[in-house]
């Protein structure tokens, strides 16, 4: 030992005081201090040892890097990727679906047993059983004038059908006779395709605005699927010489169908003050609502075909969507829900064909223009 004030080597370890200064020696407290070195030397050691020896345990390979990144739990989808994932899951399943109602309705077995093989035939048939069951007092139906509109379009597109069956069918079904010389001598603006046509989109604006009526509505909602399948396949049959170059189809005029899904929806639901926020007059009972719905279904239908919204005249386009808006500025009720959703998809709608209205300037076109501004 060593004194701690004079520095003396102490050799007798019995004595507790320095010989030479007479110093009180310190001896318990070094051999405290000592052996506390000594233990965390030895538990480092053990910690030392353990950890080297789990890691050879969990990763006999030595690669520690790699058994790290295995560990790591994978990232978390995020919204944008569940709902890209659950949109096409519901894209399959409506393309199954699709393509089973498709693979039926255009088997021959079952076209042979329809007059002329025509569906357009049997979903004016059924237009008309949905006409006459909507007389009925105890069922609701579409009106004394719209059933008169209806009929008449349906008699007219009816005319044509037979027509077009008898000539050239496009099916082989039940052979129909010639029609009567004062059918066939129609003038031949009434052979127009858009007649059958627009007639199919006006059964499907009422099979919409009748849901939820009870059995007619199925009557209605069958009719409007076969007039809208049969007439639908000759209305978006691209033409053989492709549209135009310098009118190409913009993606954007996907988003009238997204306006047009929420205005059709909203009718559905109440437009005018109930006992409580659910009880109003629904949207699809308010007046001219045939005729809204009927612009909606006409937009979506040009907004998905080869051209776009290209294929529709300006004025007519820009008189549609005034009409909406109208429409919706006479209905509308800040109590019911109906509206606020109509309201979205109607802006919808409107930016959209704004956006087709207005010309955007290419940068070439800018550039000329520049051009002569400096020029002038």
């Amino acid at each position: 030992m060593r004194c701690s004030k004079c520095g003396h080597v102490i050799d007798d370890e019995s004595l507790d005081y320095c010989a030479e200064c007479g110093e009180p020696l310190s001896i318990q407290a070094d051999e405290d201090d000592e052996r506390t070195e000594v233990s965390q030397s030895r538990y480092a050691a053990e910690d030392e040892a353990t950890a080297v020896t789990d890691t050879e345990d969990d990763n006999p390979d030595g690669s520690a890097p790699d058994y790290e990144e295995r560990s790591r739990p994978a990232p978390a989808d995020s919204w944008g990727d569940r709902l890209s994932q659950a949109a096409g899951a519901l894209f399959v399943a409506v393309t199954q679906v699709g393509g089973t109602f498709q693979g039926l309705l255009d088997d021959p077995r079952f076209r042979a047993h329809l007059p002329g093989g025509s569906l357009t035939l049997v979903g004016v048939g059924l237009m008309g059983l949905g006409v006459v069951l909507s007389v009925a007092p105890p069922i609701p139906g579409i009106g004394l004038m719209d059933s008169g509109v209806v009929l008449l379009w349906g008699a007219l597109a009816a005319v044509n059908e037979w027509r077009q069956v008898h000539e050239a069918p496009e099916y082989q079904g039940r052979p129909v006779p010639p029609l009567p010389p004062a059918l066939a001598n129609l003038p031949r603006e009434t052979e127009h395709p858009a007649i059958g046509q627009t007639f199919a989109l006006l059964i499907c604006t009422y099979a919409l605005l009748m849901l939820g009526y009870g059995p007619i509505s199925w009557v209605w909602m069958l009719a409007g699927g076969l007039l809208g399948y049969d007439q639908g396949r000759r209305y978006f049959v691209p033409p053989e010489e492709g549209p135009p170059e310098d009118e190409p189809r913009s993606a954007l005029h996907q988003w009238v169908v997204a306006g047009v899904v929420l205005c059709s929806f909203s009718l559905l639901l109440p437009w005018t003050r109930g006992d409580t926020w659910l009880s109003g007059l629904p949207g699809g009972e308010l007046p001219l609502a045939a005729l809204t719905q009927f612009m909606l279904l006409l937009l979506a239908c040009s907004a998905v075909k080869h051209r776009g919204l290209g294929g529709m005249h300006p004025l007519f386009l820009t008189l549609m969507t005034v009409w909406l808006m109208l429409w919706f500025f006479l209905m509308k009720n800040s109590h019911s829900p109906g509206p606020w959703l109509f309201l979205l998809g109607v802006l919808t709608i409107v930016i959209v064909v704004a956006r087709h209205l207005v010309p955007q300037r290419t940068p070439e076109a800018k550039e000329s223009a520049s051009d002569f501004d400096l020029q002038g």
